[in-house]
């Protein structure tokens, strides 16, 4: 982690417009930097340009907000300095609605011809519809200028630039500019929806600007970080920084996105961005008990933390708010001394297929379920990506782009073609870890299937489920059950609670090769049509005695293929006879070295700091679930939130086959130590608050 910006970071949101009188009125430098002192933040992220496309610092060429000082970017950063706090800057790339209105066709478009806008339904009164831009229209130009002012103008360590990202559930830019540039390079149409082709597109494109914003910084003379909001290409950052907020719905984001994002930036430091509100900037401050775990989680996993706020309307800030960033602030330095400088520990590859997802979103389901049952299990393990696998990448050099000019630049990643050293994977990593676990990923690179098929020959484990790029050899896949849900039978030997399993997704396939059966498919009972049923939903119905799960070899190496998405449906069902089944798999596939016995509340990560061992413990108890109603349930969201504190007894750190010489909790007390005659060696930590760790020391 680098020092420049430090653990405990702070953005000061400035998103108005000025149809509301008297917004930002009293916006000012002294009270915005008196905010920030209070907060404890090592450093601030201060606006440059915001979504509307107002400008903060001095320009007379660009729209800036009519409220606030002529140089109120400017301001900020001095008074920072004079405090001791690193300021840098904010740029909104994607979005700058003022930019978008004066000139209509630099807008993204839909297929239809429709901009392309933040998601809202018509009837919703509440929610921003920011106009995305498009980096292929004259808006690229217009960015860079902006960009080039600032730079010129003023000096900070670091610049951030959001809004540049590719998300699945927004359709691919089809305007006059992305198709002319198409048609440069490619003899097809445009796609109106993502392909791997549209991905090698965007990406190329995206890269293409970060590189003209690191040419702009070099030729200032100048020393400038460069980062982006959110979403591949990587490559170009100097720091990777990632949204964890949960939104009341997923508190495992923040520790998955940490591990996604550490493996794609490779060695980077990597920035975990949480928000203050408790909902999507809608101006309360949520829980200060889950503000401290986000700050834990982040910690635990040696990542700088950066809180989102955003002023009041007037400009002014909430001492509310204020102080709750300052106490989650505390956990970051009590952890800090413990996890800076440490490596993470794993026994366990987890693969985020990021290309696949970004092709079928659907499939992030089954990453999810397999990462919670890996947290649930306290397993040392951790994400890897495909561009993590890669080697270092070769600089860019004149005679690789001879034949792709810049502005129409064409990379080869998605197709294979790996003449310029990006994407070639290695086993290296592999190799570090008894088990890799691909959860459903239809789509992978041709050099991660290569990668797979060398680390299974040389004694590497392989768990994979459903339609996984094709079987990955190992397996023939066929079409899927044509059926909306069917069962697997699990073997008796399993003992599980239930003697079927429900699943909604899975496929035929051919073993190649021998094969142990661990489950058959039962199909449904009946096809339930408009004037046939049995009952209220359909049952177990003939044995096909056809395999739904099974083991295998290839070369020294071991796999076991599951041809329903199981992952996925931990999360659909939270059955735990499909979570035991999945485990009494995993477990005939790796046996953890060290692990944790705890509830599965606790999150456990592994990490090694010079001669020491070091795992953080974390509880993760939240609010009790209200959907709506009780007699008469009524669709209304529901949000769960971390609101209390419920201590944990007597967690266990257990070590196999070495000697626990000595271990410590986080304030140094010293813990028990049992088992040193036995094969299995355990450390007690009688009780868990919010958070802990435990230092330890091995022997042979």
């Amino acid at each position: 982690m680098s020092d420049t910006l430090g653990y405990k970071r702070l953005i000061m949101d400035y998103h108005f417009s000025d149809f509301v009188p008297g917004t930002l009125a009293e916006a000012d430098a002294n009270d915005t930097v008196h905010a920030c002192v209070q907060t404890g933040a090592d450093s601030v992220l201060v606006y440059a340009k915001d979504h509307w496309g107002n400008c903060y610092y001095a320009t007379d060429q660009y729209p800036r907000h009519p409220n606030v000082p002529q140089d109120l970017f400017g301001e900020i950063l001095a008074g920072l300095a004079a405090e001791g706090i690193t300021g840098y800057a904010y740029f909104s790339v994607g979005w700058d609605e003022h930019a978008v209105r004066a000139h209509p066709d630099w807008a993204m478009r839909c297929a239809d011809g429709a901009p392309l806008r933040r998601g809202a339904p018509p009837d919703d009164q509440t929610t921003g519809r920011w106009t995305f831009l498009c980096l292929n229209s004259p808006y690229r130009d217009y960015a860079l200028d902006q960009i080039r002012e600032i730079v010129a103008q003023y000096d900070f360590p670091a610049l951030f630039l959001d809004i540049v990202f590719l998300l699945p559930h927004y359709p691919p830019c089809t305007c006059d500019h992305c198709r002319a540039l198409w048609a440069k390079i490619h003899d097809n149409a445009l796609p109106d929806t993502i392909t791997p082709e549209f991905l090698d597109f965007a990406f190329a494109e995206y890269g293409r600007f970060f590189r003209q914003v690191k040419a702009i910084i070099a030729a200032s003379g100048k020393s400038i970080q460069i980062t982006h909001n959110f979403g591949l290409p990587y490559d170009e950052d100097d720091y990777v920084a990632f949204e964890i907020n949960p939104l009341g719905r997923n508190y495992l984001r923040g520790s998955a996105s940490a591990k996604i994002m550490r493996a794609e930036a490779n060695g980077r430091s990597v920035e975990l961005i949480g928000h203050r509100f408790n909902q999507d900037w809608d101006f309360t401050t949520k829980s200060p008990v889950l503000m401290r775990w986000e700050a834990a989680t982040t910690l635990a996993h040696n990542c700088a933390l950066m809180w989102v706020d955003q002023p009041n309307m007037n400009g002014r800030f909430d001492p509310k708010a204020i102080a709750a960033i300052n106490s989650s602030f505390e956990v970051v330095d009590d952890l800090r001394p413990h996890l800076a400088d440490s490596t993470p520990y794993a026994e366990i590859a987890l693969l985020y297929p990021t290309r696949s997802i970004l092709l079928n979103p659907a499939e992030e389901q089954d990453f999810v379920g397999a990462y919670r049952l890996l947290t649930e299990l306290h397993w040392p393990f951790d994400v890897v990506t495909e561009d993590s696998l890669s080697q270092t990448k070769k600089p860019r050099r004149e005679e690789d782009t001879k034949n792709f000019p810049e502005e129409t630049s064409c990379p080869s990643c998605l197709r294979g073609d790996s003449s310029q050293g990006t994407h070639t994977l290695t086993t290296n990593k592999l190799h570090n870890y008894q088990l890799l676990i691909i959860p459903t990923a239809h789509f992978l690179l041709p050099q991660t299937q290569t990668a797979v098929t060398h680390y299974l020959q040389n004694g590497g484990h392989l768990f994979f489920t459903g339609s996984t790029a094709g079987g990955l050899g190992l397996v023939e896949i066929g079409d899927p059950l044509p059926h909306p849900a069917s069962f697997i039978l699990p073997d008796a030997a399993f003992k599980l609670h239930s003697a079927h399993l429900r699943v909604t997704e899975s496929w035929q396939f051919t073993a190649r090769g021998e094969t142990a059966v661990h489950a058959t498919t039962v199909l449904p009972n009946i096809t339930v049509t408009g004037e046939q049923w049995v009952s209220h939903n359909v049952a177990p119905g003939a044995e096909t005695g056809l395999a739904a799960v099974v083991s295998g070899e290839m070369g020294n190496g071991r796999y076991t293929y599951a041809a329903p998405r199981l992952f996925a449906e931990t999360m659909r069902q939270n059955l735990p006879a499909i979570k035991h089944f999945l485990t009494a798999l995993l477990r005939q596939l790796a046996a953890p070295t060290i692990w944790v016995e705890a509830p599965g509340a606790v999150e456990a990560t592994f990490n090694r700091q010079g001669d020491e061992w070091v795992v953080c413990l974390i509880n993760g108890l939240t609010g009790r679930a209200a959907q709506g109603g009780v007699l008469y349930l009524q669709q209304t969201p529901d949000y769960l939130t971390i609101d209390e504190v419920i201590p944990i007894h007597n967690i266990q750190v257990c070590v196999r086959d070495r000697l626990i010489l000595d271990a410590e909790d986080k304030d140094g007390n010293a813990l028990t130590i049992t088992g040193g005659e036995t094969a299995v060696s355990a450390i007690t930590l009688n009780q868990l608050d919010q958070y802990n760790l435990i230092r330890m020391e091995l022997g042979g």
